[in-house]
C-alpha cells in the first residue's frame, strides 16, 4: 500500500492524485491497475525508468536536430553547458548560431524552444 508515484488521465478524472496511497486510489478507481516498480533498498529502483527516459529525449533531440539540419542545411551540434542545440551557419560571417533551448523537466517531460530557428527559416 505504498504511494503512488504516476497516475493516469483516466484515473486522474475519478479523482485519484499522485499523493494518493494504493488503498485510497483503489477507493476512488476501482478499475485502476497497480503496478508496483522495483525497489532498490527500501525506495523505488526508478533506474529503468531513468535509462527509457534518456533513450526517448535522445530521439526526440536527435529529431529537432535533423529537422534544423534539413531546414537550415546546416550542422547542428548540442551545447552542454547551455544545455541547447545549436546548428552551426557555416557559410554565414562571424559563425552565427541557431540555438534552440531544451529544458528537460522531468522522467518523461521535455521543453524545446525552437522561436530562434523558426527566425532562421
Amino acid at each position: 500500500n505504498g504511494g503512488l508515484i504516476a497516475v493516469s488521465y483516466e484515473a486522474r478524472s475519478s479523482g485519484v492524485k499522485r499523493s494518493d496511497r494504493g488503498k485510497e486510489a483503489l477507493a476512488k478507481c476501482n478499475t485502476l491497475s497497480i503496478v508496483q516498480v522495483p525497489v532498490k533498498r527500501g525506495k523505488a529502483n526508478l533506474d529503468l525508468y531513468r535509462t527509457a527516459s534518456a533513450r526517448i529525449m535522445k530521439v526526440v533531440i536527435d529529431s529537432i536536430r535533423s529537422e534544423v539540419d534539413l531546414l537550415t542545411s546546416h550542422t547542428n551540434n548540442i551545447n552542454p553547458t547551455t544545455n541547447s542545440l545549436a546548428a552551426s551557419k557555416g557559410t554565414t560571417p562571424a559563425g552565427n548560431n541557431v540555438k534552440i533551448p531544451v529544458e528537460i523537466a522531468s522522467i518523461d517531460e521535455v521543453y524545446v524552444d525552437v522561436t530562434e530557428a523558426c527566425h532562421t527559416i
